[in-house]
């Protein structure tokens, strides 16, 4: 059966898809979808929305439902259901394996919302599923005649239980169990598939009463850290005052669902609302998943910061992955304080496109998509009880009539500002009378922000606050808009203050002036607040005591973000900080902010600041210049320009000799990362130019010993490592015969030792990749050497063990092997995190590890670990993503999975082709397709792949190599059995 017919009606996904958004089909009707509602919709983006992420995310499912790099054409067997999909067997496997009541139900829950969100018309629909499982049944030679009638009574069974179960809830049961049917192909009427037709579990009546049950006790879920704003306790009801009616409506909108906009002015109390909301909306059970989220520099930004467990190294991966995490309709965002445009943050536009109910606060007027909720001023009896609640003090009737006079104005309207009139007065024990004398000679009346900001800058400066509380309501000022630590105001803040003066103190006061707010373990200051403050440029040496405390965070030696996560937090302050500074900056805060961004793992938005930073600073030095041109490479997509600047600087040497080498380093590691190997070697030419320097003579063979090897001339690769080491080793010795351990140490005392180490292990590697084992154990003996003789450095100590673990492994000592590598694995992982190339490079080795003793299920994990990880984090698409498929294709070979095992050895061939990776690049794949399409019998195919292949082996490798002799065996049987 070759892929299904025009009119012929089978259960497919395609078929599904065209019976829910084609008019006639299987039968004319009036649609189950309107035309207004079809829009946009395609087959593919149908199953890649609506098809659970559980289901997708399988071993074989990655593979299946992959949208990322060259067409997918899986994606479109699986959906068409073709007869010669190999998958079909394994892939139902993996997904019935982790098919539970709750799985089955959140497939059901992305279907009800789909024809939720779509309209659908439920009578045509169950019309035209009877008509579509009546045709299937006489056409559809893989649905036998028992399955199809119990299809069709569950059809029958929807409109005998219309009155005990939602219409919505059924139709998504039954496009769930037929989801499976269709991706079970083949395999639709095996014993496991029976099984789970028979499975009480996911009958309707029960699956809904389980749903509802869980939903009635379950408390809401958060999903973010309560690290926000809207997280800080709310205002009780005794200090409360005329918000009741707007509660209620927002209230009613969170039960109704949809996305809405809180806009006013600034200190209007959209913040408060939604505090209140939430905190009903958690106590009431309202939602199944909470996400609240504090808006800073972007969406993507504030989401990643405030999300769990995120995987992804790519932050823009984690974006999504976010997003995915908010679907469904009993999930709430809360988003506080969006100060940015869709223009400005297009990331912004993702929002109107979420299933869930979203509340977003913002000063901003209008956002697509979203309803607006106007937050006003409340009614004058309310804004009269703000400023007695925050006045403290009796007032008489006489003070009441002056107080509704000024009440009168406009610009007194304002919530926050008579929070501060009253903080201010009591304060300062000023009478209603006083009061108004100063408010007459202090402003002017101003509309909007601007005008408020105005009024703040002249209140605060009639406050009373100290000499001392003025600096610190600046400082904080340029931290970023959140609760800002006790523990932190100890650490940075004391500076400011006099001998004498008590910090605590000197808070308190700003907090009874209502310029910060308590939260218990912290302060805060109101964005608007901000703003006022700031509309006096904060200049860098009104911060110098602030300056000198953050610098003796960073130190040689200081833990990273991955072993102090607190560290990362702390620099992302300061760098908040030290963005915040207008006018002209010295050197020395450029520099300030260098440390604390290579603290930062997110660096993804500090490009355009950090450019701002320099042409500000008139005496930059080229020290730091070149420290933020390497930097500013992450934020870059080409190389062009920074290619043009290391030659500058390398050429004219005008930096130290270690600072050019960290340069040549990133940067060439970064090409090699890129799969740019032909612009390594240029690069490579050109510092030999540039310089005779040792150092940089031996890093450069390094790297052409890498291209080399990426290229997979693993002969010439060794010659180019031997030539590196002997610089290191050899160079002033009169004779070799000189003992090996003084020459290690030597070149220890002149800092080449981690370079020898890392060399030896490119060679000892190298040499095990052809099956040159002698040689490997000696590169590995003296790599030993090098790394008791350096004081066991972390990088040096995981290249040794993982020269040990595939040593052994070629010795044919498993176990031993199997041992180093997984404690290999295990350190990588602890050093460098789990989306590090050596980490995903670790699992690959790890996985042909397990392969070559049998344990094809653990071989599998591992390698596709690195393969997901290598799509995932986008390191490369050429050298070492084909040589992971090429891994996984051996590994389902010796498993007798053919099939699968030619999926991933057509993707290696491809990309060595593609990538221009060398001639080995090529062979080694075309040798193991050759032996795949043997095992399944495809002879042409066979001899076509086996012909590439030889030609490369017999162009690098000796005639009495295994793989050679194999395939050259192979040939002659082919021809003598054609004879």
């Amino acid at each position: 059966m070759a892929t299904e017919g025009r009119t012929t009606v089978q259960l497919s996904l395609k078929n599904l898809y065209r019976l829910l958004t084609v008019k006639d089909y299987p039968v004319y009707s009036t649609g189950i979808l309107r035309r207004k509602n079809k829009k946009g919709l395609t087959l593919v983006r149908f199953w890649d929305e609506y098809l659970s992420y559980e289901w997708r995310n399988t071993v074989h499912g990655r593979l299946i439902w992959r949208i990322s790099g060259s067409r997918n054409r899986y994606h479109s067997e699986i959906c068409n259901r073709r007869a010669d999909f190999p998958l079909y067997e394994v892939y139902i496997q993996e997904v019935l394996d982790g098919l539970t009541a709750e799985s089955f139900g959140k497939q059901l829950w992305l279907f009800e919302k789909f024809l939720t969100e779509r309209e659908y018309d439920h009578s045509v629909f169950i019309i035209k599923l009877k008509e579509f499982l009546l045709e299937a049944e006489k056409e559809d030679p893989w649905l036998s005649k028992d399955c199809a009638k119990l299809l069709l009574s569950w059809v029958s069974d929807v409109e005998k239980n219309r009155k005990k179960l939602p219409e919505r809830f059924q139709a998504g049961w039954l496009l769930t169990m037929l989801s499976l049917h269709a991706m079970a192909g083949d395999q639709m009427d095996t014993e496991k598939m029976r099984e789970l037709r028979k499975r009480k579990d996911l009958a309707p009546e029960l699956l809904w009463r389980k749903l509802e049950q869980e939903q009635e006790k379950r408390q809401p879920v958060f999903l973010t850290s309560r690290n926000s704003e809207l997280c800080v306790a709310p205002l009780e009801g005794e200090h409360f005052f005329g918000r009741e009616e707007e509660l209620y409506d927002l209230k009613e909108m969170l039960e109704n669902g949809g996305k809405f906009l809180l806009t006013g002015l600034g200190g209007i109390g959209k913040t408060e609302l939604l505090r209140q909301l939430l905190i009903w909306c958690e106590r009431e059970r309202k939602a199944r998943k909470i996400a609240v989220v504090q808006y800073t520099g972007s969406l993507s930004d504030s989401l990643n910061r405030s999300f769990f467990e995120l995987k992804a190294a790519d932050q823009e991966v984690r974006f999504h992955e976010c997003l995915y995490r908010l679907s469904g309709k009993k999930t709430v965002l809360f988003l506080d304080n969006v100060d940015h445009t869709e223009e400005e943050d297009p990331g912004l536009l993702e929002l109107k496109e979420l299933s869930c109910t979203v509340f977003v606060s913002s000063r901003i007027k209008k956002l697509e998509g979203f309803r607006n909720f106007s937050v006003g001023t409340p009614r004058k009896s309310a804004l009269g009880l703000i400023f007695r609640d925050n006045y403290e003090r009796t007032l008489n009737m006489e003070e009441r009539e002056n107080l509704n006079q000024l009440l009168e104005k406009k610009l007194f309207q304002h919530p926050l500002t008579l929070r501060l009139l009253g903080k201010a007065a009591g304060a300062r024990l000023w009478t209603l009378e006083e009061l108004e004398r100063e408010l007459e000679t202090a402003w002017a009346e101003t509309a909007g922000d601007a005008g408020l900001q105005d009024m703040y800058r002249r209140l605060y400066q009639l406050s009373g606050a100290t000499a001392a509380g003025e600096k610190l309501v600046r400082i904080f000022a340029i931290l970023p808009y959140r609760k800002i630590t006790r523990t932190f105001t100890k650490m940075f803040f004391q500076g400011f203050l006099k001998k004498g003066e008590l910090l605590a103190e000197e808070l308190g006061k700003l907090t009874g002036l209502g310029w910060l707010e308590d939260t218990g373990d912290g302060y805060r200051m109101h964005p608007v607040i901000t703003e006022s403050i700031r509309m006096k440029a904060p200049l860098e040496e009104e911060f110098l005591p602030f300056w000198e405390r953050a610098e003796k965070c960073f130190f040689d030696g200081q833990p990273g973000a991955a072993e102090d996560p607190a560290m990362e937090e702390l620099a992302w302050m300061i760098w908040n900080a030290v963005s915040s500074i207008s006018g002209e900056v010295s050197d020395r805060l450029v520099g300030l902010g260098l440390k604390a961004l290579f603290y930062m793992r997110s660096r993804y938005r500090a490009g355009e600041k950090l450019q701002s930073l320099i042409e500000r600073c008139p005496e930059l030095s080229d020290e730091h210049l070149f420290m933020v041109r390497s930097l500013q490479l992450e934020f870059m997509t080409e190389f062009g320009d920074y290619g043009k600047q290391f030659a500058f600087y390398m050429e004219k040497g005008l930096l130290s000799e270690e600072q050019l080498l960290n340069a040549l380093t990133n940067y060439g590691q970064r090409l090699l990362a890129s799969g740019k190997l032909t612009e390594t070697e240029t690069l490579v030419s050109e510092v030999f130019q540039w310089t005779d320097s040792l150092t940089f003579r031996v890093y450069g063979e390094f790297l052409l010993g890498q291209c080399c090897y990426y290229r997979a001339k693993f002969p010439a690769a060794i010659a180019v490592f031997e030539k590196a080491i002997w610089l290191i080793l050899c160079r002033k010795s009169a004779s070799r015969a000189e003992e090996e351990n003084i020459r290690i140490q030597r070149a220890v005392d002149e800092g080449l030792g981690e370079f020898l180490g890392d060399i030896l292990y490119m060679k000892g590697m190298t040499h095990l990749g052809i099956g040159e084992r002698k040689e490997a154990d000696q590169s590995l003996a003296v790599l030993e050497e090098v790394v008791k003789a350096l004081g066991n450095p972390p990088t040096l100590l995981l290249c040794l063990e993982q020269l040990r673990g595939q040593a052994a492994s070629c010795r044919g000592e498993a176990e031993e092997a199997l041992t180093f590598m997984e404690r290999h694995k295990r350190m990588v992982e602890e050093f460098a995190g789990k989306n590090h190339i050596n980490y995903l490079a670790a699992c690959g080795e790890l996985g042909t590890a397990y392969n070559r003793v049998g344990n094809r299920k653990k071989a599998l994990e591992n390698q596709l670990l690195m393969r997901e990880g290598l799509l995932k984090t986008a390191y490369d698409q050429g050298n070492t993503l084909s040589l992971a498929d090429n891994n996984i294709g051996v590994t389902c070979i010796d498993d007798g999975r053919p099939e699968e095992a030619v999926i991933y050895l057509t993707e290696a061939y491809q990309l060595a082709e593609e990538k221009n990776l060398g001639e080995i690049a090529c062979a080694e794949p075309a040798w193991n397709l050759a032996r795949a399409y043997r095992l399944l019998g495809d002879e042409e195919k066979e001899k076509e792949f086996l012909t590439k292949a030889l030609q490369g082996f017999r162009n690098n490798y000796a005639p009495e190599h295994p793989k050679r002799l194999a395939a050259e065996k192979r040939e002659q049987e082919l021809n003598e059995k054609r004879d």
